[in-house]
């Protein structure tokens, strides 16, 4: 930094940073957890949906046995609306909540094929950090870096989780923070 004059070789900042990384991809274990709650998530919703599409057929039926009851004169027009009323204000409810609660099952089902394509893809990155250009390097830390910060002993390094990870429970938050607590002496070597 000009400003403060703080530096590091960046040999060691490369070593501290591979390190993070290391901590900032996620275990076996805790893709497994996430990917059983994602899965639990668009089950439960599937379900519910079940249930409110047997309930609107459910309605369905009842609107037109009352309106053929109507129709044969075997029900009054104060009887009918006295019935139908409420089915039908249910019945509106369900083709509305329907249809989005579709959608949500929808969003989840890509959202989930997404998740796992990218936990896929970043599940050995660390292995094959070192395997990898300096661009792409470059490119990796520029994606899932929010800010590098060097001190006079130690530096600090703010990673960005991944989006898929925002609503996973205690797998992870939507942002982390690491703390490299490494130091190096003047010289350039760490200690």
């Amino acid at each position: 930094c000009r400003k403060c004059r703080n530096k590091i070789p960046t040999g060691d900042l490369e070593s501290i940073y591979k390190e993070q990384l290391r901590d900032f991809l996620l275990s076996e274990d805790d893709i497994a957890t996430y990917l059983n709650q994602a899965d639990g998530a668009v089950t439960e919703k599937t379900e519910l949906l079940a249930v409110l599409e047997s309930e609107r057929r459910t309605l369905n039926r009842e609107m037109e046995k009352i309106y053929d009851l109507y129709l044969k004169d075997e029900i009054s027009a104060e009887g009918f609306g006295r019935k139908y009323k409420p089915l039908e204000e249910r019945f509106n409810q369900l083709e509305a909540e329907i249809p989005k609660l579709q959608s949500e099952i929808d969003f989840l089902k890509i959202e989930n094929l997404s998740s796992e394509q990218m936990l896929e893809e970043t599940r050995d990155l660390y292995s094959r950090w070192s395997k990898l250009s300096k661009d792409e390097q470059q490119h990796i830390v520029e994606i899932i870096t929010d800010r590098i910060t060097v001190e006079k002993d130690s530096v600090s390094i703010d990673l960005h989780y991944l989006p898929y990870f925002q609503n996973s429970g205690n797998i992870a938050t939507n942002h982390h923070r690491f703390m490299a607590a490494t130091s190096w002496n003047r010289a350039g070597k760490m200690r």
